[in-house]
Formats: structure tokens, C-alpha cells, sequence
């Protein structure tokens, strides 16, 4: 059986953006932010939402996850 980790971006009202669509609430860089990027290497495959993924679209980014299936 494989295992399973859970990672959830969100505030405390349970959501990701503010009410004006921005999501500049979150760390961009330091110590937290280096640890959970490089947890990503230990993944394999992601499921994300469609409106997480479509502010990536936004940004030109169409495939956010490159090192995993």
C-alpha cells in the first residue's frame, strides 16, 4: 500500500485568495518555502484544484509540477 500525504494551502477562513482574488497572503520565500518545495520531490503525482490551477494558467503556467506525473 502506498502512502499518502495531504498538503492544503489555506487561510484561516478556509480559503486561499482574499475576497479580491489576490492570494499575495502566503510566503514566497525562506526557510518554510525551501523545505516545501523540496518535499515535492519525494511526491509522485498531484491532484489540484481547477481554480488553483487555472491562476496558474493566468500566469503561463501550464504545468506547475513538472517532476511528477
Amino acid at each position: 500500500m502506498r502512502k499518502l500525504k495531504y498538503h492544503v494551502a489555506c487561510t484561516v477562513d478556509g480559503y486561499i485568495a482574499r475576497e479580491d482574488g489576490t492570494f499575495d497572503g502566503f510566503l514566497t520565500e525562506g526557510e518554510y518555502v525551501t523545505d516545501y518545495l523540496e518535499s515535492f520531490n519525494t511526491y509522485d503525482i498531484v491532484l489540484m484544484g481547477r481554480k488553483t490551477y487555472e491562476v496558474g494558467l493566468k500566469l503561463g503556467v501550464t504545468n506547475p509540477y513538472p517532476m511528477m506525473k
